[in-house]
């Protein structure tokens, strides 16, 4: 049997920690590239994807699949927000409608400030993205 090349080797990256349920991906991303020690873009380039695009945006159920198995877990952790992006592009394309501006290379988010710190692991649930999020029914404020 011969060697193969680097390229065909399969990589996995190791100890990265998978997404929430509903959170956002590129608040995911961010977590992602911290446990490996690096910068985001650096992450993206090695899943083959630009920070020049809106990553919650433009993650695709193809792309989750290629970087659920790079990362070594189920691609059913990003089919929320996979389904709920995908059904956003269809009414709105650029999500400029319903979602704060992704702007200077990063996502806006609106947050609880409640919610964020009783979270055991800081993270952004994709609902926070949304412009007319503006009320937390659980802590009962703006």
């Amino acid at each position: 049997m011969g060697a193969k090349r680097v390229s065909e080797v399969k990589q996995e990256l190791v100890g990265v920690p998978a997404p929430y349920g509903f959170e956002s991906p590129a608040s995911w991303i961010s977590r992602a590239a911290l446990s490996q020690g690096i910068r985001v873009r650096e992450l993206l380039k090695f899943f083959g994807l630009s920070r020049a695009t809106d990553f919650d945006m433009d993650l695709s159920h193809k792309k989750s699949l290629i970087i659920a198995e790079l990362c070594g877990f189920s691609a059913e952790r990003f089919a929320f927000s996979t389904r709920m992006f995908s059904s956003l592009r269809s009414i709105d394309q650029s999500g400029s409608n319903f979602l704060f501006p992704f702007r200077d290379k990063c996502s806006r988010y609106r947050y609880c400030p409640c919610c964020l710190q009783q979270q055991r692991v800081k993270h952004f649930p994709l609902h926070w993205r949304f412009k007319p999020w503006r009320y937390c029914p659980i802590h009962d404020c703006l």
